[in-house]
């Protein structure tokens, strides 16, 4: 399923736990995005295997990768590098993955989560 995604968002351990991870879901399910983490959320059980992305994992290539929380190993990077367009989000403006990304969102990861989930979308 993931090798037809066309949005798919990653969480790292930037995104935190409880209710931010369950806003991630409830979001990722609004726009139709797939969802995938890093080895260390893989670490932490709280996605399977099969959708951990890295060295280590899987690789992917949607039109739009959306980075919640992932500073940007380049363990990490090497299973996204074939997205059309990466955006990161992160609060930490030095963050590796900001060099790697097209769009920067500097900016709490349940801020911007709590926007787009009030975003009214059109789905037609």
């Amino acid at each position: 399923i993931l090798d037809h995604a066309k949005i798919v968002f990653g969480f790292g351990r930037g995104l935190g736990e409880g209710e931010t991870l369950q806003l991630l879901r409830k979001v990722a399910k609004k726009y139709n995005a797939e969802i995938v983490g890093t080895k260390a959320v893989y670490d932490d059980g709280l996605i399977e295997k099969n959708r951990q992305v890295g060295q280590s994992g899987i690789t992917i290539a949607p039109l739009i990768y959306v980075a919640f929380g992932i500073s940007g190993a380049s363990q990490h990077m090497v299973g996204v590098m074939n997205a059309k367009r990466i955006i990161a989000i992160n609060i930490d403006p030095t963050a590796p993955i900001i060099r790697f990304s097209n769009e920067v969102i500097i900016e709490d990861c349940k801020n911007v989560l709590q926007n787009l989930d009030k975003l009214k979308i059109d789905t037609n």
